[in-house]
């Protein structure tokens, strides 16, 4: 056996022993996560986040049928509310004083479809989206029709936690 291929060997197996560390840190680090997505999923189906989905719901829903009773293309063809609880994003587990961020972000959005005859600047003279809420348009399509939305977002639960578990 020749002096450079005892370097090769010893090269081989090093690089060997790099990736069964990454790996064991890999699993390592989703087993550590795991109780935190199933704590995650308790906590937004709390009493508590309910009773806050609810009042977001018909604070929502309120204001969404503010505008639709302003706006002058008449009424919405559909609405649609979406409630969505995410998990924050991954831990940095060399950090040794990582900063707070949200662990569960629950945020739910409301979107009023409408179809609109001509362009929407004609029609929506002083009516415009108020604080986090957004107005689009497409259109004038081949029949003149516009298509537009209205979509408010409110987040109504956030959990704040340590970057490291």
């Amino acid at each position: 056996m020749s002096h450079h291929s005892g370097r090769r060997t010893g090269r081989r197996a090093s690089q060997v022993v790099s990736l069964l560390l990454f790996f064991l840190l890999a699993g390592i680090d989703a087993l550590v996560r795991l109780p935190a997505r199933w704590r995650a999923r308790l906590i937004a189906r709390s009493r508590a986040v309910r009773q806050e989905r609810k009042r977001a719901e018909r604070e929502l829903r309120a204001r969404a049928q503010e505008f639709a009773e302003a706006a002058p293309w008449g009424p919405p063809v559909r609405t649609e509310l979406v409630d969505r609880c995410s998990p924050g994003g991954g831990r940095n587990l060399f950090d040794p004083n990582p900063a707070p961020r949200p662990v569960l972000t629950c945020v739910m959005r409301i979107h009023l479809h409408f179809l609109a005859d001509g362009p929407v600047e004609d029609l929506a003279d002083g009516l415009r989206a108020e604080g986090p809420e957004l107005l689009t348009s497409d259109g004038p399509d081949g029949d003149g029709r516009t298509r537009i939305e209205w979509t408010r977002t409110v987040r109504y639960h956030t959990v704040w936690g340590r970057a490291r578990g």
